[in-house]
């Protein structure tokens, strides 16, 4: 099984504006735990990618927060399958969530459900949970509320759209593409084809959802939408979905005019096809010609696009190929959009073979075509740029044919590690959350957490320093534990456990307190320069590390200061604020970006890097070793 470890979400300001406290990067942890815990079910989540439900890749893991002096950054584990053995244990993981997450969404609602499509549902009903807990059966919704579905009614047009306004009318849009119908106290959906994959389990596409509407509120303008007549939802279950992936379009005009008629292909790199399944992107300008509409003798430019992807979409039956569609008329007068329009072209597979190797202007119409918005006026050509962009989220060649900045496309192509030379911080920490073990210790305990080869055979030891640390460490290592000091102003203590489930605060007090006072003494005396500590606890279920890594003057100032903070008989959600103030007064100004410890998120603890030639003292127990105070090794190896 490969592993990766990765940043999956930080405290700071995000490009959506957004921002996460600490405490509820640490309770994002903490509930799912508890609840794997109590629900006896694997901890994690799927790895999905480009956020795609259809396209599981592995199995994430969150570890815990790293803190710094710019920021938090809750780093965890990706496992992916490399043979058939891996990707059964993956696919298992993967199903029982699957059923886990199903039901937990889905059975407080259900009676619900059941009551309010009991006059219209036949035995074909489902239930469902997308943007809230539901029900699905083919023409459920239109049969409900046939007024936005009825083709050619007073407010659906021959496409089967909905015109928006009368939509927003009648219902409240609760959420971008999720609307609430008071009457009946029922939401209804934008169509399945705003999703990824064109398939109703992944989330719908907020972005070209908001930015519709926001072009439905420019005055003069028409909009029309188009709903999915297969679904509704209980208001009561509606909850937000975050996908913190970063889409935007261009903020400029251009002049339409000047653009040459013809065809214009863009392909996508090896990279980008990977994670969007996206070949290529055809653009068609053609010749301008006069119309009397929408106003005596324009002149309009007609805009084609169309994207070409990889594989069959599983949204659609029978191994077609859903293909993102848009198009718009440009009047070369008033420098803006009359018309725009987007939808999906659906082609079987043979029809399809021939599509991608033909360009858009010698293709045909030989798909299955579904429109699902519409907008008529004056559009701005900013704003157009701005829906045509949100439209094909996930496809990068539209910014790039549309000229966004070259240091924008850049950027999202450079990895964060190589923008600029990293640096470890002078002071860091880690919180580890992670399952416990059934058993707790009954006394404050280090732990033989490295390993040593002596006389040819491996040996387990703890770490504890030379120094006043050194002989605290050594008043908590049971009889039973050999032990090493490294000689060396550098120290990798081993992790010291606290007793109780959970420990109390004078048991927490009992260890930080003198453990603080000890490493400012070895600062002041020249036999400390640097350490990381790693303290341990159990509480309902819950195993909590915390870390401190770093120059030994801030560590032994920041733990002084987690004495009063920390509170191991406490969730750490509600302490970590005022621990992250503490490093923030106690850390000195950063003159790099951070270098975050990838290998925390594989040892739940901070570790030093020790590059000199080390030598240490060793006692060992006498069943391991004929024990000899100051018996000299090398640097212990780590299994």
């Amino acid at each position: 099984m490969k592993t990766d470890v990765a940043v999956f979400v930080t405290d700071g300001v995000n490009r959506q504006n957004m921002l996460l406290p600490l405490a509820t990067l640490v309770e994002s942890m903490e509930t799912p735990l508890a609840t794997a815990i109590a629900s006896n079910i694997p901890y994690g989540m799927p790895a999905n990618l480009a956020h795609d439900l259809c396209r599981p890749v592995g199995w994430s893991e969150p570890r815990g927060i790293y803190l710094s002096r710019d920021m938090a950054r809750q780093l965890g584990r990706v496992f992916l399958p490399e043979t058939e053995e891996d990707r059964e244990r993956i696919g298992a993981l993967l199903q029982g969530f699957a059923n886990w997450f199903q039901a937990r969404q889905i059975e407080p609602f259900a009676d619900g459900i059941n009551a309010r499509v009991a006059d219209h549902a036949t035995s074909a009903m489902r239930l469902w949970h997308g943007e809230a807990a539901g029900a699905i059966e083919p023409g459920l919704a239109s049969a409900m509320f046939p007024e936005f579905f009825a083709l050619g009614s007073e407010h659906v047009d021959k496409d089967g759209l909905v015109d928006f306004n009368y939509l927003r009318e009648r219902t409240r849009e609760v959420q971008p593409g999720v609307f609430h119908e008071p009457e009946r106290d029922l939401l209804l959906f934008a169509h399945r084809y705003f999703r990824r994959s064109l398939s109703r389990r992944n989330s719908l596409n907020t972005y070209v959802l908001r930015s519709f509407s926001d072009a439905a509120a420019l005055e003069g303008m028409t909009a029309r939408l188009r709903l999915d007549p297969d679904v509704i939802g209980l208001p009561e279950s509606a909850h937000s979905r975050i996908e913190l992936e970063y889409w935007h379009g261009p903020k400029y005009d251009d002049d339409f005019g000047s653009i040459p008629a013809g065809v214009a292909e863009h392909k996508s790199s090896d990279g980008d096809r990977h994670y969007s399944r996206i070949d290529k992107t055809q653009i068609w300008w053609k010749d301008p010609e006069t119309r009397s509409t929408p106003s005596p003798l324009s002149e309009i430019r007609t805009f084609e696009i169309e994207e070409l992807i990889e594989d069959e979409s599983p949204g659609l039956p029978d191994g077609m190929y859903g293909c993102r569609y848009a198009h718009a008329e440009y009047d070369l007068a008033k420098c803006v959009l009359a018309h725009f329009d987007g939808a999906i072209r659906a082609y079987p597979s043979e029809a399809y073979l021939e599509r991608i190797e033909r360009r858009i202007d010698r293709a045909g119409k030989h798909s299955d075509y579904t429109k699902l918005f519409r907008l008529d006026g004056a559009l701005p050509v900013s704003m157009w740029k701005r829906v045509l962009t949100d439209w094909y989220r996930g496809n990068r060649l539209i910014p790039e044919y549309l000229g966004a900045p070259e240091e924008d496309l850049a950027e999202a192509h450079t990895p964060t590690s190589r923008v600029k030379q990293r640096s470890v911080p002078a002071l860091g920490a880690f919180l580890c959350l992670e399952k416990a073990s059934p058993l707790s210790t009954v006394q404050t305990q280090v732990v033989a957490d490295q390993t040593i080869e002596l006389d040819g055979r491996p040996v387990q030891v703890a770490e504890v320093a030379q120094g006043e640390v050194g002989a605290l460490m050594r008043q908590w290592v049971d009889s039973s534990t050999s032990w090493i000091a490294a000689r060396s102003t550098r120290a990798n203590l081993a992790r010291i456990f606290l007793p109780g489930d959970p420990p109390s605060e004078t048991e927490w007090i009992a260890v930080a307190e003198p453990l603080a006072r000890a490493i400012s003494d070895d600062n002041d005396a020249g036999l400390l320069e640097r350490i990381a500590l790693s303290i341990s606890w159990r509480a309902e279920g819950i195993l909590t590390t915390l870390s401190i890594e770093g120059e030994a003057g801030c560590v032994s100032l920041l733990l002084a200061d987690a004495v009063t903070i920390v509170r191991p008989d406490m969730p750490a959600s509600s302490w970590i604020e005022a621990f992250r103030d503490a490093l923030v007064d106690r850390a000195p100004e950063l003159d790099a970006p951070v270098d975050w410890p990838a290998n925390a998120a594989r040892c739940s603890r901070l570790t030093l890097l020790r590059n000199e030639d080390l030598k240490f003292d060793i006692q060992v127990r006498a069943d391991q070793y004929d024990p000899q105070i100051g018996h000299e090794v090398d640097e212990p190896d780590k299994i």
